[in-house]
C-alpha cells in the first residue's frame, strides 16, 4: 500500500498484480471517514488485477486543504472525485455512503460521466426526491441541527456513532474505531438531510449496482429498491451487515462479492 498524491488530494494506492489487467478502481469514502475505510479492500482488489485507489476527500489529513471543513458543500466533495478521475482516467468506482451520492453526481455530470466505467453504490445515500432518513436517525438528529444549519464541523457523539454507524461492529472494537472519524461538514450533512443534491438519472449511462445492508440505519434497506429502480440497477442485498460494511466482521466476503460484480461474474439484473 502506497501513500500517493493526485494533485493536492491524498490517496492510498496498490498497483495491479497478476495476469489480469482490469484497469483502475477508485474507492470513495463518505462523511466522517477517509481512505482508511477501504484499507482492507486494496490488496484483494490488486491481487485480482485492479489498479486500486482509495481517495481521501478535502479536509482530511494530508489531502486538499480547506479553510473551514464545516462549510464544504457536496459539490466541492464531488469536485475532488472528478479531479481524481480526471487524473487516473476512466475507472470503475465504488462509492460508500456519502461517497455513493458523490458518485451519482459525478456519473450524471456530462463532463465527468464518461470517466465512470461502472458504479457500485455501497450503502449509498440518496439524491433529491428520495426521502432516505430512517426513524432512528431522525430521533438522534435534533442535537446536531445547530451544527448543520450553522455550517460548522460535525461529528456524532460516541453513543450515536455506536448506535448508527458501528452497530454491527463488535462492542469491544468500537472504541478503537471511533477516533478514526473526523469532524466533517455540517453544510454537506444539511444538504443530505434536506435532499438538496439533484441527480439526473437519465444522464448516467454506465452499469450501476446497488449494494444494501440488512442492519443499515444510515442508508436503510427500504430506500435501496428506490435507487435500484431509479438507475435500472442490479441489486446485491447483504444479510447480517450494517452501515460500516467495509470494516465489519465478514467484510472480506463483501469485498469479493463487489469485485465479482465489477468483473462481470454477475451481470446486472435489470428490474
Amino acid at each position: 500500500m502506497i501513500q500517493e498524491r493526485i494533485g493536492d488530494l491524498a490517496a492510498l494506492h496498490v498497483p495491479a498484480r497478476g495476469a489480469a489487467d482490469r484497469g483502475p478502481l477508485v474507492l470513495q469514502h463518505g462523511l466522517w471517514g477517509g481512505a482508511w475505510i477501504f484499507e482492507n479492500w486494496l490488496e484483494p482488489a490488486a491481487e485480482r488485477g485492479w489498479d486500486v485507489w482509495a481517495l481521501s476527500l478535502r479536509g482530511r489529513e494530508g489531502s486538499r486543504p480547506v479553510d473551514d471543513i464545516g462549510k464544504v458543500r457536496l459539490q466541492d466533495f464531488a469536485r475532488d472525485l472528478q479531479d481524481a478521475l480526471g487524473a487516473i482516467g476512466p475507472s470503475a468506482v465504488v462509492g460508500y455512503s456519502m461517497g455513493g451520492l458523490l458518485l451519482q453526481m459525478v456519473a450524471a455530470d456530462p463532463a465527468s460521466g464518461p470517466l465512470v466505467r461502472s458504479a457500485v453504490l455501497l450503502c449509498s445515500l440518496a439524491p433529491r426526491g428520495m426521502a432516505s432518513l430512517s426513524g432512528p436517525v431522525l430521533r438522534r438528529s435534533w442535537r446536531y441541527l445547530p451544527v448543520m444549519f450553522g455550517s460548522r464541523p460535525m461529528l456524532p457523539i460516541r453513543a450515536d456513532a455506536d448506535a448508527m454507524l458501528l452497530n454491527d461492529v463488535p462492542a469491544e472494537e468500537r472504541a478503537g474505531w471511533y477516533p478514526s472519524f473526523i469532524a466533517d461538514s455540517g453544510r454537506a450533512a444539511r444538504q443530505i438531510a434536506l435532499g438538496s443534491a439533484p441527480v439526473d438519472a437519465g444522464a448516467i449511462t454506465c452499469p450501476v449496482w446497488v449494494v444494501s445492508a440488512e442492519h443499515d440505519r444510515i442508508s436503510p434497506p427500504a430506500i435501496q429498491p428506490k435507487l435500484v429502480a431509479r438507475y435500472h440497477a442490479g441489486h446485491l442485498p447483504l444479510a447480517s451487515h450494517a452501515h460500516l460494511v467495509t470494516i465489519e466482521p465478514g467484510s472480506q466476503a463483501v469485498t469479493a462479492a463487489v469485485l465479482d460484480l465489477l468483473e462481470g461474474a454477475h451481470a446486472p439484473v435489470r428490474d
